[in-house]
């Protein structure tokens, strides 16, 4: 096989050739010196020469060094050799002297793959999981998954003050009215003896706490009492605004069907607000419909025959996170929309909110902290009691629809905690 360094001899000796051709003319002509044109030709072709025999040097000291190498790694690895399956290497190759290490770094300058690859696994790695101290764990940003305490069923309700003493709140309720009628002149009149009772409503005490490290209080940023206390409350406000309303929806047992359609939705509403007048003690008109998320996005879809909007400003008086609401608030068929993520989320309820009560103690939920020294934390914990009922659940009305199956897919609401 010709080779690179057998091109180059060839080519160096037959542009000597040329040279002493050159030569030979001259003494043939009987000079001892050469034209302007042949001198100028003979240094050409000796330039040309000159860089070649340059080239081939060092194709020569390459070949050289390479036996050398493989001369030295043969002496190295004689009687180390390993089976085929062991030929992969996976720790950084091993460069015994300085000298191998040379050899290899020129072994790469001259395009030799397998040296490259020593080479470069020869280089010690300097990563992130070495280095921690040169990148240390960043917290940024606010706190993350901060829960809301708001209740917007509880604050669509009435709030009478909470007696000071008593486990229980004693509302007096009229049983029975007198009479009046028609009279006859020297006849007796009517009477009906007037009967008043107590409508009970129990209180009940909701409250939660955890032991907190001194450790983590001292360490914490942000504080960590404070974060805890916040979500304490917030935990409060949801499970004391879900079980109140879920109280109330048991009471009420009146109940109209609706198919959830636009076209048979002004009947459905105006058959409830009926009902409510009706049978309600003192015949008020309801003035709140609570809406759970599937009965509110029900609604909000529904559109008149040319796909325009029932509720297009369908804005919920106090829903989760709503300070202001913007815009024109929109009513159900005149009636206050309230929306509340808390309860289940296809619960739809009219009624007048003056006739559904929640008492609860000032304040509430009350802040509890206490130095636990034998473990040296703080117990911190929040309390709360109040009460909640639909004091004349006549005065209520469900709605129910194919679309939003009340019945069957709403989780069980939490017991009346009383009422009439």
């Amino acid at each position: 096989m010709i080779t690179l360094v057998d091109v180059l001899r060839q080519s160096i000796d037959e542009l000597h050739g040329r040279m002493n051709a050159i030569e030979a003319g001259a003494v043939a002509d009987s000079r001892d010196t050469l034209t302007d044109a042949e001198q100028a030709t003979w240094d050409e072709l000796r330039a040309e020469a000159q860089a070649k025999t340059d080239r081939l040097g060092l194709l020569v000291d390459r070949g050289e060094l390479d036996a050398q190498a493989g001369e030295l790694m043969a002496r190295i690895t004689k009687g180390q050799e390993k089976p085929p399956t062991a030929v992969a290497v996976t720790e950084p190759f091993p460069y015994r002297t300085p000298g191998d290490y040379v050899l290899d770094y020129m072994r790469t300058k001259h395009g030799d793959a397998a040296a490259s690859a020593r080479f470069t696994r020869a280089l010690a790695d300097v990563t992130t999981a070495q280095t921690p101290g040169l990148v240390p764990p960043q917290v940024t940003g606010d706190v993350l998954g901060i829960w809301l305490g708001n209740r917007p069923s509880v604050d669509a309700m009435t709030h009478p003050n909470l007696p000071p003493v008593g486990m229980k709140v004693q509302r007096p309720h009229i049983s029975q009215h007198t009479d009046v009628g028609p009279h006859t002149e020297k006849q007796a009149v009517v009477s009906q003896a007037f009967h008043l009772d107590l409508a009970e409503i129990p209180l009940a005490s909701y409250a939660g706490a955890v032991d907190v490290a001194w450790e983590l209080v001292q360490r914490s940023s942000p504080n960590a009492l404070d974060l805890i206390f916040q979500d304490l409350v917030a935990v409060y406000g949801r499970k004391s605004n879900q079980s109140a309303f879920g109280g109330v929806m048991t009471n009420v047992t009146q109940t109209v069907t609706w198919d959830g359609t636009a076209a048979t939705l002004a009947k459905a509403i105006s058959d409830a607000v009926v009902m409510c007048a009706t049978n309600g003690e003192e015949n008020l008109f309801p003035d709140t419909v609570w809406l759970g998320l599937e009965s509110y996005g029900l609604l909000a879809s529904l559109t008149d025959t040319s796909g325009r909007p029932l509720f297009p400003d369908l804005g919920p008086t106090n829903a989760l996170g709503t300070v202001t609401p913007q815009g024109t608030i929109s009513t159900v068929r005149g009636l206050r929309p309230v929306v509340d993520p808390h309860i289940a989320p296809n619960a739809f309820l009219v009624g007048p909110a003056d006739q559904v009560e929640f008492y609860e103690t000032p304040g509430a939920p009350v802040q509890l902290s206490v130095v636990d020294v034998g473990v040296a934390g703080y117990n911190v914990g929040v309390i709360g009691m109040w009460g909640c009922a639909a004091v004349d659940p006549a005065a209520f009305v469900k709605i129910t629809s194919t679309l939003l199956p009340l019945a069957a897919d709403a989780p069980a609401p939490a017991k009346a905690n009383g009422g009439k």
